[in-house]
């Protein structure tokens, strides 16, 4: 993730830059994880919605990492 955090500053004086990290990895809570949930992709996907619905983000790019 070094070369998408070294590019974030281009971005900062005209767009919002949300990070975070999905559950089960970087600073996440580990208790937060749920097998259930988690079985299968569409919940790391709702996890982006949800983030998206909290923040009341609109017209977003979303870009990814692995």
């Amino acid at each position: 993730m070094v070369g998408a955090l070294a590019r974030r500053p281009a971005f900062e004086d005209d767009h919002r830059i949300v990070l975070f990290d999905y559950v089960g990895s970087g600073d996440s809570d580990p208790s937060a994880y749920s097998p259930e949930r988690y079985s299968s992709p569409q919940g790391y996907a709702q996890d982006v919605l949800d983030i998206c619905a909290e923040l009341d983000l609109t017209d977003t790019v979303f870009v990814g990492h692995s």
